[in-house]
């Protein structure tokens, strides 16, 4: 009983989500944030780690380089 409820309804909730219009946060009109043009953002840098029972981990280091010297950005 409870299974053909569920089937009954889900595709009612299908519909009803894909009629609803998307919700844009954040675009009131407003300029987005840049980076400072003294700050320069390089490729993220990941490294990955395996355990010999299979478990595995993931770091990523998003770095920049940030020179308040006007020649020295010029180079990049």
């Amino acid at each position: 009983m409870r299974r053909a409820l569920i089937l009954a309804v889900l595709p009612l909730l299908a519909a009803a989500s894909l009629s609803a219009t998307p919700a844009f946060a954040g675009h009131g009109g407003k300029e987005e944030k840049k980076a400072p043009p003294t700050y320069f953002a390089l490729q993220p840098l990941t490294a990955t780690a395996i355990r010999r029972d299979g478990r595995r981990g993931v770091m990523t280091l998003e770095v920049g380089i940030e020179a308040k010297d006007a020649k020295l950005m010029e180079f990049t």
